[in-house]
């Protein structure tokens, strides 16, 4: 930090600096959110913006640590833009999305086959389990498409909620994206609005969900999921609960 004056008047446009010591772990998340958020999206170039939603993803994936708050950004752009990317839209190239759910179980496996056509439709490179190559290492062949995703997309429904395999996906998702940055996870409530068992709920509760209710909800839903991947940010908050779903939904008990 005793250097950053030095460098800024060199004409450096920005720094960001540690106000001491993280983690390896802590410092990959970071530098992984960071810039990628930089690069791309509608916030390509801000480096401010770009800093706030890597504390935030730190935050969010290392909740029990304040070292989220440790990178200090100094910067001496009024704006916070440090370069601009008129071409921005043109240099996007299309996402990679694993599609987690509940095999066999409706309406999960029928939303799932309807998000794959139109993720895929949309140029995005889609991966589903139904497409697996007969003699696949099946196993293997699941960790290597996440570890290569972008995006996993899991289906919340109360069929899939207790499902070992979606379980393991998701954390597996969650150390990738601790590792490397990649594999950000989008939730989806698929008509199920009850609380999370922990083996989700410890990697989930505190990122935002997508709600889809039923076959009328598809059209809104693609359209979030298509935004959040452009913007490379994740799900957009919901717009408030009407006090008729409010009183449908199920109440925690102790």
């Amino acid at each position: 930090i005793g250097m950053v004056p030095a460098v800024l008047r060199s004409g450096v446009p920005a720094v960001i600096a540690m106000q001491h010591d993280v983690s390896d772990d802590l410092a990959s998340q970071f530098a992984g959110t960071f810039y990628k958020r930089l690069a791309s999206g509608k916030w390509a170039g801000q480096v401010d913006v770009a800093v706030t939603l890597a504390r935030n993803a730190c935050f969010v994936g290392f909740p029990d640590s304040c070292d989220f708050a440790t990178p200090v950004l100094y910067l001496r752009s009024a704006d916070g833009r440090i370069f601009d990317l008129p071409n921005a839209d043109v240099m996007r190239t299309p996402a990679r999305v694993f599609i987690s759910y509940k095999r066999d179980v409706n309406p999960d496996e029928a939303l799932a086959q309807r998000l794959y056509n139109d993720l895929a439709q949309a140029g995005h490179q889609v991966f589903i389990d139904q497409r697996m190559r007969i003699g696949v290492a099946w196993a293997q062949e699941i960790q290597n498409q996440i570890e290569a995703c972008d995006y996993l997309l899991v289906l919340l429904s109360e069929a899939s909620v207790n499902s070992e395999m979606v379980g393991k996906e998701v954390e597996f998702a969650h150390a990738n994206h601790l590792r490397s940055g990649r594999s950000q996870i989008l939730p989806v409530r698929v008509n199920y609005s009850a609380d999370l068992p922990y083996q989700l709920s410890h990697y989930l509760d505190r990122i935002q969900h997508a709600i889809w209710r039923s076959e009328a909800d598809s059209t809104r839903l693609v359209r979030q999921l298509l935004e959040a991947i452009a913007e490379a940010e994740g799900l957009p908050p919901q717009g408030p609960v009407s006090q008729e779903q409010t009183a449908s939904q199920p109440q925690r008990t102790t």
